[in-house]
């Protein structure tokens, strides 16, 4: 019975010393997953600043395209001869530029997320004779009755950690769940603005190129 609860005692203490250290990571790795979290917030707002200076953008070309519309019907070109010229020179320009464009695709690393696995209580250690032999069980001397009430004691305190440990792994989890809905939200924020970018791109490329022609370039 006693090297039973010694071995007992010692796996317990490997037990906690594991918690222990699973606990720490945990908690720092929340630490820093909450600065990420914090930085993609503050990205996204960036991002969508970029986004209204873009309709800005926009509207000062949407401007500028009146302006060239008013100063071709002063030049008596009713039929728009350069603003369709200069969509065509506009397209083959833009063909030019994708060709030699590098890839501008931006996605997130993609959170990989896996389920907690729920953590087992261990069994409580039970203390067995030689089933063998018909002879009745020993009574525990005073020395072995404290290690007994003591490892019970150490198994009510690893289940305590057990829980808090869990706790923490679900929280890490719920934080990786958020981490990437806000790297999807980033994605589809830069798609749409890169849709704006190429549209504004080419609305430029249409009022250069009706404005060399009507300067006569």
């Amino acid at each position: 019975n006693t090297q039973v609860l010694k071995e007992a005692q010692r796996v317990q203490s490997k037990t906690r010393e594991s918690l222990l250290r699973i606990q720490q990571q945990a908690a720092e790795t929340e630490v820093l997953g909450g600065e990420t979290l914090q930085e993609l917030h503050s990205q996204r707002q960036q991002l969508h600043n970029i986004d209204k200076e873009s309709k800005k953008l926009h509207a000062h070309l949407d401007k500028s395209k009146k302006l060239q519309n008013t100063m071709d019907r002063w030049a008596l070109n009713w039929r728009g001869t350069h603003k369709r010229q200069a969509k065509k020179d506009a397209k083959f320009q833009m063909k030019l530029s994708k060709i030699s464009q590098e890839s501008s695709d931006f996605k997130y690393p993609a959170t990989t997320h896996k389920p907690t696995k729920p953590l087992q209580k261990k069994n409580d250690i039970l203390l067995v004779t030689d089933d063998d032999t018909d002879s009745a069980q020993q009574p525990l001397d005073h020395e072995d009755q404290q290690a007994l009430d003591q490892i019970e004691s150490d198994d009510a305190e690893i289940d305590a950690m057990l829980d808090a440990t869990s706790d923490a792994l679900d929280r890490l989890d719920r934080l990786a769940l958020e981490m990437k809905e806000e790297s999807q939200a980033h994605y589809k924020v830069i798609d749409k603005h890169d849709e704006s970018i190429t549209k504004a791109h080419t609305k430029q490329h249409v009022l250069n190129g009706r404005m060399k022609r009507m300067l006569g370039r």
